[in-house]
């Protein structure tokens, strides 16, 4: 009894195209009874539409599980708002920590003033000069100091 050749390569070629299969063009359309049809080639002058159709994903349970292209749009938008706030958030934390800098650096700065033993003045209301006495020095080096401890590194 002789074998057919092509009945020996049909479960090959079978395996072969099967990962042609996991992801395949086809075209859905409705004849005129209402009955859904779907092929590789729809009938000439028959309107028809593409799917795409592609070998779900396993998930952990063994079932088959997939996210429609709402959800996986949804889930990009979701991710790209979290790298914008996080983008935002690095901004602010660097403006904010700039401007503390600019202050510690003030605040050194007076200290020093203070501390050179320069007469020092203040502008009251009337534009007028004011000098501090040391009383006054002292008590405004205190304050500065407290600032540079508790703000400044």
């Amino acid at each position: 009894m002789r074998h057919r050749p092509s009945l020996r390569l049909a479960p090959l070629l079978a395996l072969a195209v099967l990962p042609l299969l996991a992801s395949a063009q086809v075209h859905v359309w409705k004849d005129a009874d209402g009955q859904t049809h779907y092929a590789d080639v729809p009938p000439p002058g028959v309107e028809s539409t593409e799917v795409l159709i592609t070998a779900p994903a396993s998930s952990a349970g063994g079932q088959a599980q997939r996210k429609s292209l709402a959800e996986q749009e949804q889930e990009f938008r979701k991710r790209r708002a979290k790298r914008q706030e996080a983008a935002q958030g690095a901004a602010d934390d660097k403006s904010r920590q700039a401007k503390i800098e600019q202050q510690c650096s003030s605040a050194r700065g007076q200290l020093a003033a203070i501390e050179s033993g320069r007469r020092m003045a203040r502008y009251n209301a009337q534009g007028e000069p004011e000098f501090l006495t040391d009383e006054q020095r002292a008590q405004h080096a205190t304050e500065l100091r407290k600032i540079i401890a508790e703000r400044c590194n």
